[in-house]
């Protein structure tokens, strides 16, 4: 709703929606690395940690949001994090 009332902060939302998402898919990865139980609650967070990830996620889209390039390319060197952020792309 908010990107339909501001169209102009669109880009914004949208980035802060696929940061969001890596890090619940970050979140979910490091408890499989934990060997933590994992079912349908997997992405399941508390209040608290939606308040820590947005305020994080908004002083890096801050700080990132002039210097920030989108590379579309699989190459050399791809870690875990930007594979976790293509995926949130996909809306999997």
């Amino acid at each position: 709703m908010s990107a339909y009332l501001q169209p102009m902060d669109g880009g914004t939302i949208a980035a802060f929606k696929v940061a969001f998402r890596g890090r619940q898919l970050r979140w979910v990865y490091e408890k499989i690395k934990r060997g933590d139980k994992i079912d349908k609650n997997a992405y399941k967070i508390d209040q608290l940690q939606v308040m820590q990830w947005s305020k994080e996620i908004w002083h890096d889209l801050q700080v990132d949001e002039w210097s920030k390039n989108v590379d579309t390319s699989y190459g050399d060197g791809v870690d875990v994090d930007e594979i976790i952020i293509r995926a949130s792309q996909l809306n999997l």
